[in-house]
């Protein structure tokens, strides 16, 4: 059991409730708006009262819920099979990455997107139970029902890197030369770093 902490959040879950404390244990609100059998419950890296709930059985637009300062947003969108979504887990950086383990595989998706994609190549399509990040390692783990623990790089990012070339040929350049770079469409914005 968790010690209690004043200065961040803490819940109690069980198949269908939930109740929330951010005082270290003083106080304690039921959540509303849970609808099915709680699976797992993953607190949001930095910010305090927002958490992820997954949800197990088989109602396919019903899978999981995000709640903030209490209230509950149905994240499920598709992609995501109709079978329990068992675990979840948040990636901190920069894409606000969610990775859920499910009866037949991980699934994840980045930031404000509705749309839940197949995670890593050569896992196994079985029961994940548990999902850890190795952040000094960068990798992904996750305990699976019957074929042992399985790890892949968690990459926060799969976007193809661009192809850019100088206008003209230009391959050498001296301090105080322009050179006009040229990249492909179809990336919102673009970086440029000497090294």
């Amino acid at each position: 059991m968790p010690q209690p902490c004043s200065a961040c959040a803490q819940l109690i879950a069980n198949n269908y409730q939930a109740w929330l404390t951010t005082d270290g244990g003083i106080q304690w609100t039921e959540q509303s708006g849970l609808d099915g059998y709680i699976q797992d419950v993953e607190f949001h890296p930095t910010k305090l009262t927002t958490y992820v709930v997954t949800f197990g059985g088989f109602s396919p637009s019903y899978k999981v819920v995000e709640v903030s300062e209490g209230a509950v947003t149905n994240i499920t969108g598709t992609g995501l099979p109709n079978v329990p979504a068992n675990c979840v887990l948040y990636q901190p950086g920069t894409v606000g990455r969610l990775y859920v383990g499910t009866d037949v595989g991980v699934f994840f998706r980045d930031g404000d997107q509705s749309v839940w994609q197949p995670y890593g190549a050569g896992m196994p399509q079985n029961i994940f139970t548990d999902l850890r990040l190795i952040s000094s390692t960068g990798i992904l783990r996750g305990s699976t029902y019957g074929q042992g623990l399985w790890e892949i790089p968690a990459v926060q990012c799969v976007a193809t890197k661009p192809s850019v070339s100088a206008v003209g040929g230009i391959t050498e350049v001296c301090m105080g030369t322009d050179v006009v770079l040229e990249a492909p469409a179809g990336f919102e914005s673009y970086f440029w770093s000497n090294g």
